[in-house]
């Protein structure tokens, strides 16, 4: 009897090891976290690549969100306590807004230790430099064009402007800024930056109104209206981010990608802790996940954009695609709107009065 006893606690024992055991694996068992993410292709291999990973390792549950601009609006408009999610990922303008409106908080970063494996270029960004954004992943703006009708292969923005193209560009009508770092290229400035855009936004107008709206055939509202303008031939040439289109390209539309020789410029984006969250530690614990080198590994191989982590490997058959190095990150150009968020609006009426009414003109 005593000996059935014994065995007995001995398998309670064993059992309260291992159900604790397996607890302490995961976590923040139970808890519950809300991201934000871009919408579309992006948002699927968002989940796929970090969002399910993290479940499955912490043992949270995590709501994804899906959105564009009014991510930030949507914080505003909710209750400083009660905010729409816990994680917000945005690029410089939506970082610079949320900051404007104090709508997050300071990291910390002994919570984020992979933080330290980002490149040395990215850690120069102002989100980063102010502890209030991790940098975690973007892409460069490339030429795409359709190689059945441009009658010549394209490697420098001056392409832009030759008469083989004239009637045939699309480019963003919303997203201006991106055309002004087009138009800082053909004034023959080597590295624009955001800084030398605000001081010469005149002359930029200028090269604009003369040299670009011309040649414009169509100005896209998304990717959607782009890449269906170009599968029509409607269009032949214009610009977008790299991943984007490359995801077009192995999908099977007939458009071919290339990087100016000049150089060239995009977004990157950071991961946030939104004020008024109750989870800051779990929000920071998923932060510091999407930051690990596998994790960051499986997301290029599915949304084909660079990463923050000098450790994440990019396969062969990429390389030349996404930014993995110190050399090319130094020579990429990150929008900053500390300047131009407080003068948009002008700058948006501007650009709407002066600029789009030119297009074939």
């Amino acid at each position: 009897m005593l000996r059935k006893l014994v065995v007995l606690t001995v398998s309670v024992v064993l059992c309260l090891v291992f159900v604790s055991g397996s607890f302490a694996a995961k976590p923040y068992e139970g808890q519950r976290l809300t991201v934000s993410t871009w919408s579309g292709p992006f948002a699927k291999h968002y989940t796929a690549a970090i969002v399910k990973p993290f479940e499955e390792w912490s043992g949270a549950k995590v709501t994804v969100v899906p959105g564009w601009s009014e991510l930030v609006t949507k914080i505003i408009a909710a209750p400083p306590d009660r905010p729409p999610y816990d994680v917000l990922l945005g690029e410089g303008r939506l970082y610079t807004q949320a900051r404007m409106n104090n709508l997050i908080l300071p990291l910390d970063l002994n919570n984020i230790p992979r933080h330290k494996d980002i490149y040395t270029a990215l850690k120069k960004m102002p989100g980063y430099q102010a502890g209030y954004g991790v940098p975690y992943q973007g892409s460069p703006v490339a030429i795409v064009y359709r190689p059945d009708d441009v009658p010549f292969t394209p490697d420098s923005w001056q392409d832009f402007v030759r008469k083989e193209v004239r009637g045939h560009l699309c480019l963003d009508r919303n997203w201006w800024f991106e055309n002004f770092f087009i138009a800082a290229y053909l004034m023959g400035k080597k590295h624009p930056t955001a800084d030398w855009i605000a001081d010469n936004l005149d002359p930029i107008f200028k090269t604009i109104k003369t040299q670009i709206a011309p040649y414009i055939k169509k100005w896209y509202k998304g990717g959607s209206d782009l890449f269906a303008y170009m599968d029509q031939g409607e269009v032949w040439m214009g610009t977008y981010y790299a991943g984007s289109v490359y995801q077009k390209i192995k999908a099977g539309m007939p458009i071919k990608l290339v990087f100016p020789k000049e150089g060239t410029n995009g977004y990157y984006d950071y991961l946030m802790v939104v004020r008024g969250t109750k989870k800051k530690r779990l929000a920071e614990a998923f932060i510091n996940f999407a930051l690990r080198p596998e994790i960051q590994s499986d997301f290029v191989k599915r949304q084909f954009n660079s990463v923050s982590n000098k450790y994440a490997k990019v396969p062969d058959d990429l390389k030349w695609l996404i930014l993995d190095n110190e050399e090319e990150y130094n020579k990429f150009s990150i929008f900053v709107w500390d300047k131009i968020e407080p003068i948009y609006k002008e700058i948006d009426e501007r650009w709407n009065e002066e600029i789009l009414p030119l297009a074939g003109k």
